[in-house]
């Protein structure tokens, strides 16, 4: 067997022989999940693209990184927009999701360059606009290391 599928149930883990855990939770609005990814020293919580109104689940604390998509800024000196689309958090809204979650870091994925900022400058954007949040954009090739 070359690919074996595995479908994801709420809150159902999956532990691999090298001791990892990977739990889904469900997002209602979407009907897509985020993940919680675990082994006896970390926690990272996966929050792909389904993530927009995602409600952290309250059990799911202390974790050392969240890894979500890139979301639109309120903060217009970041992004140019407007507003946000209504289907879509903001980026200050991920920032309570990820204090709900007792998150250490955040790395942003999907980074693009609509709002006119390459990484080192989106970098310095966040770090300029939000000191008390460790937010760092991904990048291709990032490992996490457990």
């Amino acid at each position: 067997m070359i690919i074996k599928l595995i479908y994801c149930e709420d809150k159902q883990a999956l532990t691999f022989p090298n001791g990892i855990k990977v739990t889904p939770y469900l997002i209602d609005f979407t009907k897509g999940f985020y993940y919680l990814i675990e082994d006896s020293k970390s926690k990272i919580i996966y929050a792909p693209c389904e993530y927009p109104h995602v409600l952290p689940d309250p059990s799911i604390k202390d974790v050392d990184t969240l890894i979500v998509h890139n979301l639109f800024w309120e903060n217009t000196k970041i992004s140019p927009r407007k507003r946000a689309p209504t289907d879509e958090d903001t980026f200050e809204q991920m920032l309570g999701h990820a204090s709900s979650f007792g998150a250490k870091k955040i790395i942003l994925t999907h980074i693009e360059e609509s709002f006119g900022l390459n990484h080192d400058e989106l970098n310095n954007k966040m770090k300029e606009y939000y000191p008390n949040h460790n937010v760092v954009a991904g990048y291709d090739g990032l490992v996490l290391n457990f």
